[in-house]
């Protein structure tokens, strides 16, 4: 494929959050950023250590999966999803700004606490976008509303609110050869227009 420009346009969040143990709702659009997401991918590596290539420096390294980081800066949102996702661990058990009786010690990912977090690209529609082959956006299976939330500009300024997401990667099912990960696709199938 050729070099291209592209551009996604302002990006659309989505959310799609537990309605009860171990079940999804639909997406909901969350809102727009002040400027854009910023996604930062990280992998895991763990040195290889050999006694014939001595101590310091390893002969190999492991690679140990990824996982990511979204930072976003939002400036128009809905409130009632954004209250919902700060509801931790679950909108489900308890309102934001209380813990619920077995919330602490809870796994986010296992226990299907954790959002699935669309950055929808509404330009992916455009010509130039599907010939340079954009996708139409990332879903993050799990990502977790991590924090810290910084509510800036409170006062007579616009609100603002920055967040960050961590994403996890999803363990999908087990087989005899192990399991696959996935931490992103590209699949927005389910999202609805936004509002």
């Amino acid at each position: 494929m050729p070099a291209s420009v592209q551009c996604t346009g302002a990006v659309l969040l989505y959310l799609n959050m537990p309605v009860a143990a171990g079940a999804y709702g639909s997406p909901r659009w969350l809102g727009t950023a002040e400027r854009y997401p910023r996604v930062q991918r990280r992998a895991g590596w763990v040195p290889v250590f050999n006694d014939l290539g001595g101590q310091v420096i390893p002969i190999d390294t492991l690679f140990q999966g990824e996982d990511a980081f979204i930072s976003v800066d939002l400036t128009r949102w809905d409130d009632n999803v954004m209250r919902a996702a700060l509801a931790r661990p679950s909108s489900v058990q308890a309102a934001e700004g209380t813990t619920g009786t077995g919330d602490v010690g809870t796994l986010m990912c296992l226990e299907f606490k954790a959002h699935i977090l669309y950055l929808v690209f509404p330009y992916a529609a455009k010509t130039p976008m599907v010939n340079a082959g954009m996708p139409a956006g990332w879903r993050f299976p799990q990502a977790v509303l991590e924090g810290p939330d910084d509510f800036d500009s409170m006062g007579t300024a616009p609100r603002k609110i920055r967040t960050v997401w961590h994403a996890y990667r999803f363990m999908g099912p087990v087989s005899t050869g192990g399991a696959s990960f996935t931490l992103f696709d590209f699949d927005m199938s389910s999202v609805p227009p936004p509002n």
